[in-house]
């Protein structure tokens, strides 16, 4: 996992199995305050405004598996005025992926690296992941905002 800053952190090693139709939220919400200028008005000036931060999540420690092949696990980042984001904010990232059994995401995968929109955003973030149809056995995840993940 790359170095990071814990202020940008959502969630580490987090367990996101859960039975068909379950989800969880991640540990940490993450605030990004607004930039102001000396009157109090804020400016447009976040600091992704040029596609410098990114939602990244990675599989760690225990693999992904589902009980049955099929299960979508849905990672959805959201964003709102208040320290409760995903109940009431905008989601503002989606990623969906496909989970059979065997594996097709290991301890160590890069589930992604997506750029939040430009503009100007709220200043909370949140996780949430859904379970769709199929079980999820196991998985865990760690997920960030920060610069893009380099591969290779």
């Amino acid at each position: 996992m790359p170095i990071m800053d814990s202020q940008l952190l959502l969630c580490e090693a987090q367990s996101v199995a859960a039975a068909a139709a379950g989800s969880t939220v991640s540990t940490n919400v993450v605030y990004i305050p607004q930039v102001v200028d000396h009157k109090g008005v804020a400016m447009n000036d976040r600091p992704n405004v040029s596609d410098r931060l990114h939602l990244n999540i990675v599989v760690e420690d225990e693999d992904m598996l589902a009980a049955v092949d099929g299960s979508v696990v849905t990672f959805e980042l959201y964003n709102d005025t208040d320290a409760v984001p995903t109940t009431g904010g905008d989601v503002i990232v989606t990623k969906a992926i496909t989970e059979n059994t065997p594996t097709e995401h290991p301890d160590g995968t890069q589930i992604c690296s997506i750029p939040l929109p430009s503009g100007q955003l709220k200043p909370y973030f949140g996780l949430k992941t859904s379970i769709a149809t199929q079980t999820l056995s196991t998985g865990k995840i760690t997920a960030w905002i920060g610069g893009p993940i380099q591969q290779g």
